[in-house]
């Protein structure tokens, strides 16, 4: 009886060293980057700790809705379109931001429409690919990309919207490498009013 416990518990044993091995062998620990994480790149992290950063958008309602993908080459054109089934939504809207300053913006979101999870009964999800542009005291873009969702009942008309952003322009000095987070939003196929939030850090 003793020798078939020790029996195996080497073998469990042998098979937990075969096991973390192949764990570490999958992985690279301690990256400090996502590409080093991966082993697509450096691990050595070149963001500094950053300032906490949110954005609140508004737009009244859609004044453009195509139902092929954005015309432009922006981070919502044509390029991001993986499908051929596409749609292009346009606002123009206010920007409220500690940082860049209240102003207006506008935002344009490509909806892949035939790449959703159609799974016959709601929500069925959309990937989106957006980009706004402000006006403010600091004259910026940023680029998001996430899902659109149909809302949970069909009696409801908000859809909501997740997903993350970066920053991509932007002329102030107060901004050294960038800007990136988090949104959560909703859009209202009746009337076309989008909201947006935007939590991250600024770098």
């Amino acid at each position: 009886m003793a020798n078939r416990f020790i029996k195996s518990f080497a073998l469990a044993l042998l098979l937990c060293v075969f096991a973390g091995a192949s764990i570490v062998d999958a992985q690279t620990p301690g990256s400090t980057t996502v590409p080093g994480f991966t082993g697509n790149g450096p691990a050595t992290a070149t963001l500094v700790k950053g300032r906490a950063d949110v954005s609140t958008i508004t737009c009244p309602s859609a004044f453009s809705i195509s139902d092929t993908a954005c015309s432009d080459t922006t981070y919502a054109g044509d390029n991001q379109c993986v499908t051929a089934n596409c749609g292009c939504i346009k606002w123009n809207c206010t920007e409220r931001n500690a940082l860049a300053g209240n102003g207006t913006a506008t935002v344009e979101i490509n909806v892949d429409v035939g790449n959703g999870n159609a799974g016959g009964t709601p929500p069925d999800c959309y990937p989106i690919f957006g980009e706004f542009d402000t006006a403010s005291t600091d004259v910026e873009s940023t680029a998001f990309s996430g899902v659109v969702c149909d809302p949970v009942s069909g009696k409801l008309t908000t859809a909501p919207l997740t997903g993350g952003w970066e920053l991509t322009g932007w002329d102030t000095t107060k901004i050294t490498d960038g800007a990136g987070g988090n949104f959560t939003g909703t859009l209202n196929f009746g009337t076309g009013e989008l909201k947006m939030t935007l939590k991250g850090r600024t770098f």
